[in-house]
């Protein structure tokens, strides 16, 4: 049985789980997607998440994270 404590687990950066979660979002709700895309087309949002710096830009391919 595996543990459910949180200091058992290996903590995944913040960038890694936004950008399988902006994935599954483009998959699975993909008006959303688009909205999302159309309101950060040629934008950048900085996101700061337990001291992990995150950048979303929008641009012609969609978005990124970096």
């Amino acid at each position: 049985m595996r543990s459910l404590n949180s200091s058992a687990r290996r903590r995944r950066p913040f960038r890694e789980f936004l950008d399988e979660a902006l994935y599954a979002l483009r998959a699975e709700l993909p008006w959303v997607w688009r909205a999302l895309c159309a309101a950060l087309h040629a934008r950048a949002v900085d996101l700061a998440v337990d001291g992990e710096l995150v950048r979303v830009r929008g641009d012609a391919e969609g978005l990124s994270v970096t």
